[in-house]
């Protein structure tokens, strides 16, 4: 197994979860099952960065444009209220916890994904200003009616490199699953 794809905070658990696109072309067609039918639609959205991102973390803002931009980004991210369910590909992810750009940084640097780097470290920054090379790939939000559900009311995140995500590795890809 490459050690530079996979699913876990802890670096040492690299090889635990992959995403393995060559598993996915040996599917059999097969007959849907009827209690999970449901329909698809693609809509085309504004995605914003969510306030704790790399994106917005040189930006100094204020308590009262803070609370603006939370309010834009409820009413842009989630335009059919909260209860439906998101799923996005491409775009700036719609983040329930950390920042998972930086997660991806710090773990594909062999560091622990949930602590933050120190700003005393050189090496560190360096990491975490690598954060900015990460986007996401896809979203899939939890949705319970079709029995999806990651944890408590999660998603899965698949997050990228953009020179990956320009060069089509998606087998360098990172799943992160964040719940409430």
């Amino acid at each position: 197994p490459r050690p530079d794809a996979a699913a876990s905070s802890n670096p040492r658990g690299k090889q635990r979860a992959r995403l393995r696109p060559a598993r996915f072309l040996t599917l059999q067609p097969g007959a849907l099952p009827t209690s999970h039918l449901c329909s698809l639609e693609f809509v085309k959205v504004e995605s914003m960065p969510a306030l704790n991102s790399a994106a917005l973390a040189s930006v100094k803002l204020t308590a009262d444009v803070r609370e603006r931009y939370a309010r834009l980004l409820k009413a842009l991210c989630w335009p059919r209220g909260s209860e439906i369910p998101v799923h996005r590909l491409l775009g700036y992810s719609d983040t329930i916890q950390n920042d998972m750009g930086l997660e991806c940084a710090m773990a594909s640097a062999g560091l622990n994904a949930y602590f933050k780097p120190d700003p005393k470290d050189a090496r560190q920054r360096r990491i975490a200003a690598a954060a900015k090379d990460w986007t996401l790939l896809l979203q899939i939000d939890s949705e319970p009616r079709l029995g999806l559900e990651w944890a408590d009311a999660g998603r899965l995140y698949f997050w990228i490199r953009n020179q990956d995500l320009a060069a089509r590795r998606f087998h360098r890809c990172w799943a992160i699953l964040q719940s409430h």
